[in-house]
């Protein structure tokens, strides 16, 4: 049975591994209720589900491989792993995400985000949620297989919609008066923190990326992201689909229920509120 979990650890705390040193991580003795699986065993029963799920619909879209990224936490416990894809000359691509502990925090989970080229700022949008198999138990590499199958088997339609939001995005012009209310929305929304807001505010009047000195609603959203590289990655999955909801709002004629209008109550549903 494939369910929805909470995301566990804070990227700023995982340090860059290469594949060698992911085989020498330590995975702790089973017993009658824990059964933990190596990260690389994880890592390589999701490669064998990128391709066969995900290269061929990336393929025909036009994406390439940009990026793997094995990042592990300084007590051996916590491990996430990346492949990227970007769509060359368009600036943007998915990231393919696999994640595990040893410590039983979490389940081992499978999903899908957006990826920004010129900045590597992260999406994840509503509606799309990872995968997990059940905690530690005994014969899980079956749960594990079924749900990096699942976590990642929605990646086209994933990168169709993405791509839509992101051209209405760019197509919406925004003032800065317009900008100012929506990072009080955002604020109102606990997506932003108070000490957040004037980061945002310096994004916005100074991009550090050319590409977002357009005047849209595309770089003030990239001037969010931007900001919440500094969250823990634990808070920051759901800030990204609040932020993606609250948005899209923003857009002429998207305020009505296009993934039912509210962000907290998605979330909820999702569990990951």
């Amino acid at each position: 049975m494939v369910a929805a979990t909470k995301v566990f650890s804070h990227h700023k705390n995982l340090r860059q591994v290469t594949r060698s040193e992911l085989r020498d991580v330590p995975t702790p003795q089973a017993t009658d209720t824990y059964s933990p699986v190596s990260f690389d065993a994880v890592w390589t029963i999701f490669e064998e589900a990128i391709d066969d799920v995900a290269i061929p619909a990336l393929d025909e879209a036009g994406l390439e491989i940009a990026e793997v990224e094995l990042l592990v936490s300084a007590d051996e416990k916590l491990f996430r792993g990346t492949r990227s894809f970007l769509k060359r000359g368009e600036g943007f691509g998915v990231r393919l995400v696999s994640e595990s502990s040893h410590n039983k925090r979490t389940a081992v989970r499978f999903g899908i985000e957006g990826l920004v080229e010129v900045c590597s700022n992260g999406m994840c949008l509503p509606g799309f949620v990872k995968a997990s198999a059940k905690r530690h138990v005994p014969r899980q590499v079956p749960e594990i297989r079924e749900a990096a199958h699942t976590g990642i088997d929605g990646v086209q339609h994933f990168l169709q919609v993405m791509t839509q939001d992101r051209s209405m995005m760019m197509a919406t012009a925004l003032s800065d008066d317009a900008f100012l209310g929506f990072m009080g929305r955002l604020w109102g929304h606990k997506v932003l923190g108070s000490n957040q807001l004037n980061d945002c505010a310096s994004e916005w009047a100074q991009p550090r990326h050319a590409v977002f000195e357009r005047r849209d609603l595309w770089s003030a959203y990239n001037a969010v992201t931007e900001v919440l590289k500094s969250v823990p990655l634990r808070s920051r999955e759901s800030r990204y689909v609040n932020l993606h909801e609250l948005a899209m709002s923003e857009v002429q004629g998207q305020r009505v229920q296009r993934f039912g209008g509210d962000a907290n109550a998605i979330m909820s549903a999702m569990g990951q509120a």
